[in-house]
C-alpha cells in the first residue's frame, strides 16, 4: 500500500499469513476448487458452497466489499456478490451484477446460458432438513427471480431463460415436482 502525505511517501507491505490479501484468498480457493471440480457448473457450486459455509450476513452493514466475505467471514449482499464474482472470474466464468428491491446478487454464465445465483439468500442462517436451502437460489431464470423480486435489473442487460443448470435440475434432485435430499 502506498501512502503519500505530500511531504514524503511511505510504502507499507503487510506480509502475514494470518491476514492474507483478498487476492491470495481467491488464489487459494481457486486452487482448492480446481483440484476437485472440472466443469463450470461444479466450480460455481463449489464457490457458492464455500461462501455459504464460511460467511455470515453482516446486519451492521460494515462489510460491503469482497474482503468482508472472503477474509472476515462477514458481509452484506454486496460483499457476497463481489466475492462470488472474484471467485468465478478467477476460473474464467463470466458474471453480471443483478439488483432488485434493494438487494444484489450475481448473474452467472454457465454452458452458454445466463442464470441468477444468490449466494446471500442461499445462506439462510438456519437449517431446514426438508429443503436444501444452500442451493435454493442457484441457477434461477428471469421468470423465477421476477416472482421473488418485483424489480430486477442487470448491469449488462443479460437475460436468463434456461433452467438447465438450476442446481436441483442439473443434479437430478428434483423429479416430478419433488425435491430429494
Amino acid at each position: 500500500m502506498w501512502f503519500n502525505t505530500g511531504l514524503y511517501g511511505i510504502k507499507l507491505v503487510i506480509d502475514d499469513k494470518g491476514y492474507p490479501t483478498v487476492e491470495n484468498v481467491v488464489a487459494d480457493l481457486k486452487a482448492q476448487c480446481e483440484k476437485t471440480c472440472t466443469t463450470d457448473f461444479e466450480k460455481a457450486v463449489w464457490f457458492n458452497d464455500w461462501l455459504v459455509e464460511n460467511c455470515r450476513y453482516d446486519s451492521s452493514y460494515s462489510y460491503c466489499a469482497p474482503e468482508g466475505a472472503l477474509a472476515r467471514g462477514s458481509g452484506t449482499c454486496e460483499a457476497y456478490h463481489r466475492a462470488y464474482v472474484m471467485l468465478l472470474n478467477s476460473v474464467g466464468i463470466a458474471t453480471d451484477r443483478i439488483s432488485g428491491d434493494g438487494h444484489v446478487w450475481t448473474g452467472v454464465q454457465l454452458d452458454g446460458n445466463w442464470y441468477h445465483i444468490d449466494t446471500t439468500w442461499d445462506d439462510a442462517g438456519y437449517e431446514d432438513n426438508s429443503v436444501d436451502l444452500q442451493h435454493l437460489y442457484f441457477g434461477l431464470n428471469d421468470e423465477l427471480m421476477n416472482q421473488i423480486h418485483s424489480s430486477v435489473t442487470s448491469s449488462n442487460g443479460i437475460s436468463a431463460h434456461s433452467l438447465e443448470d438450476n442446481y436441483f435440475i442439473k443434479t437430478g434432485k428434483i423429479k416430478n415436482g419433488q425435491i430429494s435430499m
